[in-house]
């Protein structure tokens, strides 16, 4: 009887070991689906009420890959935009660079003054490709170049901003070259740590390859920074913020506002915009 109960425990750890080592093969083979949720829907102009000039701007990244970005132009600017203020912005996942929030952020940012060069990734929109951490690296340092080689914007006269996703992107941008400032919106510490939190049971954080591990490289920027942060984030919780706040090196400033992880811009937006306009102000030539 003792034998008996010894293979059955036997046969149920191997079972085990092999359902366990099947699911990390899984999650490993399936990790670019897990954590990119890229949405490939044509791109749509943004509604006339917003009174957005955009201009579709087609680049190429040196790996060869097409990205279709936008590029809308501040209120009031020179002919050139040389001498005003660019925002480079990053969008968040599951969307593209035309989702309906994004255009209405894109919006208030307008009415701040700025130029806003609405970046995107490849493999979302209009863009060819598919996604992962260097690829969404290249595709930034692409736009930033743009701006800064193509426009010959002072690097002085941009602000790199990164939102959820995007902010891993935005920092990992902002700790290779020059900007005027940083701003990150619900801004995580590394995809490695989120992944862990929602499969606690796997070594989510030794198997990934995608890290975007802002936590490591955001002492390192000296820029300006302004880390914005909902207090009722259910995505990326303001924990998370707090402590990337915390690992950056002055001058920083931390905004705590109201609302969800895609909402704050709505629910707190005279303080939300306030704050970035600020931002913006104090730190420009």
């Amino acid at each position: 009887m003792k034998k008996i109960f010894t293979r059955a425990g036997i046969a149920i750890v191997i079972t085990v070991a092999v359902l366990y080592t099947g699911a990390l093969v899984l999650l490993k083979s399936n990790e670019t689906a897990f954590i990119y949720f890229p949405t490939k829907a044509t791109l749509a102009a943004p509604p006339d009420s917003l009174r957005l000039g955009y201009t579709r701007v087609a680049l190429t990244t040196p790996d060869q890959t097409k990205l279709v970005a936008w590029r809308i132009p501040a209120s009031a600017t020179d002919s050139t935009g040389v001498q005003s203020i660019w925002v480079l912005y990053f969008h968040g996942n599951g969307l593209n660079v035309s989702g309906a929030g994004y255009v209405r952020h894109y919006a208030n940012l307008h009415r701040l003054g700025v130029n806003v060069f609405a970046a995107e990734y490849r493999g979302y929109g209009e863009s060819g490709g598919e996604p992962n951490e260097s690829g969404l690296n290249e595709d930034a340092l692409t736009s930033y170049r743009y701006l800064t080689g193509t426009l010959h914007i002072d690097p002085k006269r941009i602000f790199i901003y990164g939102y959820s996703l995007g902010s891993g992107v935005a920092i990992e941008l902002a700790s290779k070259v020059q900007a005027a400032g940083l701003i990150v919106e619900g801004a995580y510490l590394s995809i490695g740590e989120r992944g862990q939190a929602a499969f606690p049971y796997f070594p989510v954080k030794l198997i990934l390859s995608n890290k975007f591990a802002s936590i490591d490289k955001i002492g390192s920027i000296t820029a300006p920074k302004l880390f914005i942060h909902a207090v009722s984030d259910q995505v990326i919780p303001i924990s998370d913020g707090r402590t990337l706040f915390a690992a950056a090196s002055a001058p920083k400033t931390f905004l705590e506002v109201n609302g969800g992880h895609a909402t704050a811009y709505i629910e707190d937006e005279a303080k939300f915009y306030r704050a970035i306009e600020t931002f913006i102000s104090e730190n420009s030539p």
